[in-house]
């Protein structure tokens, strides 16, 4: 789910609310590009190797 202004939980801390968005958005991607990596980091506008980071920090299952 993508947070939209009037659905955000105003009692959550800004870097959680972040970091949710951030996750979600990255898991819609990889979804688009049938877990193609280059292509997704390619369509989020960041590296590869910081992809690979993300993917790992939000412990995405790549399925």
């Amino acid at each position: 789910e993508i947070y939209t202004p009037g659905a955000v939980d105003t009692s959550l801390p800004l870097n959680k609310v972040l970091d949710d968005t951030e996750r979600e958005y990255i898991k819609k991607v990889l979804r688009e590009t049938k877990y193609n990596k280059t292509r997704a980091a390619r369509k989020l506008g960041i590296s590869i190797r910081n992809l690979y980071y993300k993917i790992e920090k939000y412990k995405l299952d790549m399925q």
